[in-house]
């Protein structure tokens, strides 16, 4: 698997503070390891061999460890390069430890078997299998030299091979076993690291994503709005067209009916053919005035939405028993789109409640809040399972009508009645 380079970066600083951790933490008990073992030999063993080699070679394993310990964590040299230091420091430290035991005794003592817990002392630092072999060797090869160039019989013991091949079979294992943990940890680390760089690559992707989707929808909502607009203006432009090319046929019709008619005033049977045309004409001119008032929808005229909602429940009012109850509050600036939204908001629910709702009373209220147009619609009539009933064309059209100017729709129902809420952005007129 390929990395990128800063992951590998980021791992070769892990590696190092760790390595430098765990070195300043093994010099530090080494430390404490040795001057304990020193003091036990002065006061157990006051004047002895033993307690003699021990106060000459202890103290330099102390300062040895003593050194490194300081030099890993106060000098800019040893956070750079613990492992060097590492290196220096316990190879004199191996050297002084294997001159004490070789000075204790020879192969037929458990002296020099100390040597088998220096190789798998490096399994703890994360590093390369270049510096760990280096590492190995920089603490086994001062304690095997300082161990037996000062006594070279004890390489004629009958037996030296049998240690040697148990010094030689853990130093390689332990340099392959902590290869192995070095590799697991390598892995692990840039794993997660591109893991988090997927995350935050999927986070800027979706965060794009989102925001694209915001653009569109606003767009979206945008261009329907406006389609709403020219909607609105091209009826009001055919509605202007009808009134004013119609009506002046209509009047010219009337004025030569009339011309007509002085003609065959004593003419009966003219006159009542001039009757029925009249009639004809009077029935063309009221059915222009109720396609113009049609097309305009009473939300293009200038006048406010208390007049414009009066208008629409009037009618209801006269001809129905439904007590309707009108609160409407707000200002006469409002865009033509969404006046346009509010009158058929409230046509519609009204017409649902008269079909279906079997109601005594409703109230319809249309208030501003906040930056918001909120259109409710109440019923005491039968409710409905919202979620189970279907929706019908009507509360469909609502609904759209309010989405396609960024706005919501809301149903509730139950035996208590009904209740449509819209909402819409409060738009004002340019």
């Amino acid at each position: 698997m390929g990395y990128a380079p800063e992951a590998l970066e980021a791992f070769e600083d892990f590696a190092r503070d760790s390595t430098r951790g765990r070195v300043e933490y093994g010099a530090a008990l080494f430390t404490c390891i040795f001057f304990v073992a020193f003091i036990v030999g002065q006061i157990g063993h006051p004047g002895k061999v033993q307690a003699e080699l021990a106060a000459r070679w202890l103290p330099i394993q102390i300062l040895g460890s003593a050194l490194c310990w300081a030099m890993v964590r106060y000098t800019q040299i040893g956070a750079k390069h613990p492992l060097a230091c590492a290196c220096l420091a316990f190879s004199v430290v191996s050297f002084a430890g294997g001159t004490l035991l070789g000075s204790l005794g020879n192969l037929d003592g458990p002296f020099f078997y100390n040597v088998y817990v220096l190789p798998p002392l490096t399994v703890v630092l994360p590093c390369a299998l270049g510096p760990r072999i280096g590492m190995t060797l920089a603490i086994l090869l001062p304690f095997l030299l300082a161990y037996f160039l000062p006594h070279p019989e004890y390489l004629d013991h009958p037996y030296i091979h049998i240690p040697a091949m148990y010094l030689a079979s853990f130093t390689l294992v332990s340099v392959l076993l902590s290869h192995w943990v070095y590799g697991l940890t390598r892995d692990r680390f840039l794993f997660s690291r591109t893991i988090e760089r997927q995350k935050l690559q999927l986070a800027k992707f979706n965060a794009e994503l989102a925001e694209e989707v915001i653009v569109k929808t606003n767009t979206v909502h945008k261009l329907a709005g406006q389609l709403e607009t020219v909607r609105i203006d091209e009826r009001a432009d055919l509605a202007r067209a009808l009134h004013d090319d119609l009506g002046q046929l209509i009047v010219g019709a009337r004025m030569e009916l009339n011309n007509l008619a002085r003609s065959f005033n004593e003419d009966e049977q003219s006159a009542e053919e001039l009757r029925f045309l009249n009639d004809i004409i009077e029935t063309l001119a009221n059915s222009s005035k109720r396609l113009v008032s049609g097309l305009r929808n009473h939300t293009t005229a200038p006048v406010d939405m208390q007049t414009t909602i009066a208008q629409l429940v009037q009618p209801i009012q006269e001809r129905s028993q439904l007590q309707l109850k009108t609160n409407v509050a707000v200002g006469d600036e409002i865009s033509t789109a969404t006046r346009e939204a509010i009158y058929r908001t409230v046509q519609e629910a009204l017409t649902n409640v008269l079909k279906h709702a079997n109601a005594e009373q409703t109230e319809v209220a249309v208030f501003e809040e906040e930056d918001e147009v909120v259109v409710r619609v109440r019923d005491d009539g039968a409710g409905f399972d919202v979620d189970h009933d279907p929706s019908g064309w009507g509360l469909i059209g609502m609904r759209e009508r309010a989405t396609a100017l960024g706005g919501a729709f809301s149903v509730s129902s139950d035996d208590a009645g009904t209740e449509i809420e819209v909402r819409l952005p409060a738009e004002r007129s340019a």
